[in-house]
């Protein structure tokens, strides 16, 4: 029979369909064979990746190598390891400390960042052995229900912890701005500061003898990094805006009885633990048979490290729980309340013997906070503090690489200056208050009563966290239906927009910034970890008091005129006044 049009038509059409379906067949099978889990792209790029890998580790093989033939030691120098690899990765694509591997295992953690940005791990025992870095993996909180026991005396063990992991080693080597942040160090005999570099071995030392803080000045000042002198010290008025650096580390907190048994405690160097009642730690806020307490309406989020400890989470990447969007290896804190004086392109600086900027409200004051490192364009955030960052500070000064459980002294100054000391007595934490035109040698920041007003006992620590005047924080309270609060009323707030005390909105303030600036709160128990409210509450006797819809932001630190509730674990609540102060913070 002879075919018509249509039927010729009817199959051509189908033979085009089936031709169509068989070449997209095929075309499948070739994107598959391309970029599949098993592709030939893929397997291209993993290939790479291995070879970046090995080349990488060959290169520190050979600096392991290069380091132990240099001066024909037995164990490799952490400073002749730095050379050798200094020789393989350019401009600065290495970074080394000292760590343990996944066995205990003491020797150096290498990270490499020439072909991964977040950086492959290696790790160099000291025989000069190199493997890959393995991280301890984290371990989640225990539960249970135990008993209530007094929270309201403890002491804080301290592990710094190698890069951005869980292993425990030395502190972090400070991460600068190369452009605006120069290393600085105090110099005994003259009492001046003296500009230094990153690689001057004198410049910090955190261990718990010298409790010798990273310090540096920004090119805020008289210098800038190119023209600073190194061959002198330098004047008071020359000094840059100073930061304190405070690095990634994990805590525990353990608790007593009575202050007799915390301090037999810390004499014992931290090994009786014969008179421990609980702790807060990893497996939540235990006590001594690690049951949760009872009053823990909820679990708090933790991660664990190597006996409980648990990373503080300013340093974790977790915005919800006070920390970044990443891990961070530290953080740069401003070593006085920031003050009144600028730099000469108006920006506030953060220097001793000057009088706090005070008369700002919040907003203000975070955006003054910002300024400070957007002025430089400065490649670190700078940000206003927040809530969890005081506790970050807090706890360390507590530890054995602060102060070691001893109160810090109350800055007693009714005019506001920056980094003074107690008033002349006996009492070591504080007597009389005092005004600028009494202010002694030794109650300035470097004098002998002085330094009894920082967090580590000498110059190199952080000053004003006990008195002086309130430090605001960004710490905010919201209602139990997620609303963020911002003062009183349409004429007493914070200058965020937000709600008001009777229930209506401000909306022709400031919008908050970014969630990561700020911490949130609704109730005491369930508050952010680390952040020295709940876990350390009247520690010291130092006052206490809740943000609430009335006052919506905490309040850091306690005043000049209140030296009896003064101190660093004293919290308050505000929002409103331009009376307080605030400080600065640099995180990557």
């Amino acid at each position: 029979m002879k075919e018509t049009k249509a039927q010729i038509n009817g199959i051509t059409l189908i033979a085009l369909v089936i031709t169509i379906i068989v070449l997209l067949i095929l075309s499948g099978v070739s994107i598959a064979t391309l970029t599949g889990q098993n592709g030939i792209l893929t397997r291209a790029n993993d290939a790479k990746e291995q070879t970046e890998i090995a080349e990488e580790k060959e290169k520190v093989e050979l600096s392991a190598v290069g380091a132990l033939a240099e001066d024909l030691s037995e164990e490799i120098d952490i400073d002749k390891l730095r050379t050798e690899l200094e020789k393989y990765f350019k401009n600065g694509k290495y970074n080394v400390q000292e760590g343990t591997n996944e066995d205990g295992i003491e020797g150096y953690v290498v990270t490499i960042t020439e072909n991964d940005q977040n950086g492959r791990k290696y790790f160099v025992d000291k025989n000069g052995n190199v493997t890959e870095y393995l991280e301890r993996e984290p371990a989640e909180p225990t539960p249970g229900t135990g008993n209530n026991f007094s929270m309201g005396v403890g002491a804080i063990d301290i592990e710094f912890l190698t890069g951005t992991s869980y292993n425990a080693g030395e502190a972090n080597e400070p991460v600068l701005d190369e452009n605006t942040m120069i290393p600085i160090k105090y110099d005994e005999a003259s009492s001046k500061w003296v500009a230094t570099t990153k690689n001057d071995p004198d410049w910090y030392n955190y261990d718990e003898t010298n409790r010798k803080w990273a310090n540096v000045m920004l090119s805020d000042g008289t210098y800038t990094v190119e023209n600073v002198p190194k061959d002198r010290a330098l004047e008071e008025n020359e000094l840059g805006s100073m930061f304190v650096w405070i690095p990634r580390y994990a805590y525990k907190i353990v608790y007593f009885n009575s202050e007799t048994d915390k301090q037999e405690y810390i004499a014992s160097n931290r090994t009786d633990t014969s008179k421990i009642v609980g702790y807060s730690e990893a497996r939540g806020i235990v006590d001594d048979e690690g049951k949760v307490r009872e009053d823990i309406e909820e679990n708090i989020p933790s991660i664990a490290v190597e006996d409980n400890y648990r990373p503080h989470p300013v340093f974790e990447n977790n915005v919800e729980q006070g920390g970044w969007e990443k891990k961070l290896t530290g953080i740069w804190v401003g070593k006085f309340e920031t003050t009144e004086k600028t730099s000469s392109s108006g920006t506030n600086m953060i220097l001793p013997n000057q009088t706090s900027q005070r008369n700002l409200n919040i907003s203000q004051m975070f955006a003054r906070a910002q300024a400070i490192g957007t002025n430089l364009n400065m490649t670190l955030d700078s940000h206003m503090m927040k809530n969890t960052e005081w506790g970050a500070v807090a706890y360390l000064a507590e530890s054995k690489y602060g102060r070691n459980g001893t109160e810090i002294s109350v800055n007693q100054c009714s005019d506001y200056i920056t980094g003074l000391g107690r008033g002349t007595g006996d009492n070591q934490i504080y007597n009389l208050t005092y005004s600028s035109s009494a202010i002694t040698e030794e109650q300035r920041y470097n004098g002998s009563l002085g330094v009894l007003s920082s967090t580590t006992g000498n110059v190199y620590g952080i000053y004003d966290m006990s008195g002086g005047a309130w430090e605001y924080v960004m710490g905010i309270y919201q209602d139990s239906e997620g609303n963020i609060y911002t003062g009183i009323s349409a004429s007493l707030n914070s200058g965020f927009n937000g709600y008001l005390n009777d229930g209506t909105q401000k909306t022709d303030g400031v919008n908050l910034p970014e969630r990561k600036y700020y911490n949130l709160y609704t109730a005491k128990n369930n508050s952010n970890i680390g952040d020295s409210l709940y876990e350390t509450s009247v520690w010291n006797r130092d006052d206490v008091a809740f943000v609430d819809s009335y006052a919506p932001f905490f309040i850091r630190g306690d005043l000049f005129s209140d030296p009896y509730g003064a101190g660093i674990f004293s919290f308050g609540k505000g929002g409103s006044s331009k009376d307080n102060v605030f400080r600065v913070c640099l995180a990557i």
